[in-house]
């Protein structure tokens, strides 16, 4: 009815969602963008390299491959970074990619990271079968243990559409 409390019906959605399509249509964010700019886009980027370093030194170079599955001799990594999330060089290269794209406040490069994240979420896939088929049933275990692909599911739960 006219009396419902306000919020019931789900507004804050509908604002979320018209500002956002306000901003598009302006082609930028008033007040923030520049700070953003400025300020988130080297953030992500700095944040990016220093998951990356870590990542690195976790995996170490008996695991280190470019490719899907894991060289012969490698180990499964699942503590540091690796306890936290699965593909944490994954979660470093879109930080980077995301960073780069805001600081040079390119849409293209920004639509590209994207293209990047759907492309790493097929690749880790078949990565994961490979993992599965090397690993068995200490993979299995280990993606229980770690939900998270490329965000610590602590955090995942934090965000608010997870929240009840």
């Amino acid at each position: 009815g006219d009396n419902e409390a306000l919020g019931t019906r789900g507004e804050y959605y509908f604002l979320v969602q018209a500002a956002l399509i306000l901003f598009i249509v302006i082609g930028g964010l008033p007040i923030l963008g520049p700070y953003l700019q400025a300020i988130g886009g080297p953030g992500l980027l700095l944040g990016g390299v220093v998951v990356g370093l870590k990542s690195l030194t976790d995996l170490g170079s008996d695991s280190l491959s470019p490719f899907p599955s894991p060289p012969k001799g490698s180990t499964l990594k699942t503590d540091g970074i690796y306890g936290q999330m699965r593909h944490p060089l994954y979660t470093s290269l879109l930080m980077i990619m995301a960073g780069l794209s805001i600081s040079t406040n390119s849409a293209d490069r920004l639509l590209l990271t994207a293209v990047l994240w759907y492309f790493l979420e097929v690749k880790s896939d078949k990565e994961e079968e490979f993992l599965m088929d090397v690993y068995g049933q200490e993979y299995a275990d280990y993606k229980i243990s770690v939900p998270g692909k490329f965000l610590p599911a602590d955090l995942m739960d934090d965000m608010p559409w997870n929240q009840k």
